[in-house]
């Protein structure tokens, strides 16, 4: 068996079998069937992988940039991106399976709370950008409209029309039985079919990625099934940041918990 170093990797021959070493000492060596093995003193074999060809390819991080917003207590901690701008007061709400920060809106129609970006430049769909936020609805969901994803500016109770994006919408007034995904392209937005219930205290996983080339936005909620609308999308050049927001339509106070959201774009 041979070996030879280069400045980022070792190079291993292949071998169908290998001496067994001496006292103290293990060999590490690759086999014709793709797999890495050991061979200690006492002459015992162990793999030690799968079918190294089985193995996903995993990327460089330097091939696609990434930023994400974090709650820490009661405030946030940004990586490569401003921090967000907080609409009404939050509070420290760590719950049962993660770190959140509470949001809570005051018993006013038209009262919108949550976090949305500084500037609406940070992304773009021809960007193909993956987009993931991590929410808890509140104790009350009637009478609200709860946006979560990428926009050109702050979304507001408008159903996207003026206002591109890609994101998912919660709109009691509409009326939405569950969580739908909707994108516009700043004239007329289109909604999927509904994606996953929605119920209160629950704990929300959603993820939405976009796919320039074919024209398409991907939405799954909880890692299930994802749903895709390939119309009226924004266009490639459009510039976006992000928002998790619930918005009030009658004068009841309302609520939402926010872990963190994360955005990775070519």
């Amino acid at each position: 068996m041979s070996a030879r170093l280069k400045p980022d990797s070792l190079t291993l021959q292949e071998v169908a079998s290998t001496a067994t070493p001496n006292i103290g000492e293990v060999i590490l060596y690759p086999k014709p069937d793709g797999r890495l093995y050991s061979k200690n003193d006492g002459g015992v074999e162990v793999p030690l992988s799968a079918d190294l060809a089985s193995l996903p390819v995993i990327p460089h991080p330097a091939v696609r940039k990434w930023w994400m917003v974090n709650s820490a207590a009661a405030t946030y901690q940004p990586v490569g991106v401003a921090a967000p701008t907080v609409t009404v007061t939050a509070s420290e709400s760590n719950d049962v399976d993660s770190t959140y920060v509470n949001h809570a809106a005051a018993a006013t129609a038209g009262t919108a709370t949550g976090i949305i970006s500084v500037t609406f430049d940070l992304v773009r769909t021809g960007y193909n950008p993956s987009f993931m936020a991590l929410i808890r609805t509140g104790a009350d969901i009637t009478n609200v409209r709860i946006w979560v994803g990428l926009f050109s500016a702050a979304p507001t109770l408008d159903q996207l029309g003026a206002i591109q994006g890609v994101a998912f919408r919660f709109a009691t007034g509409v009326p939405d039985s569950g969580w739908v995904g909707v994108t516009s392209n700043g004239v007329t937005p289109r909604v999927t079919p509904e994606i996953a219930p929605i119920a209160v205290n629950s704990r929300y996983l959603m993820k939405l990625r976009v796919d320039n080339t074919a024209g398409i936005a991907y939405f799954s909620i909880n890692d299930g099934a994802e749903v895709s609308l390939n119309t009226n999308l924004p266009p490639a050049t459009t510039e976006l940041g992000y928002g998790v927001r619930i918005i009030t339509t009658t004068a009841t106070a309302k609520s939402i918990k926010i872990s963190r959201v994360y955005c990775d774009f070519t």
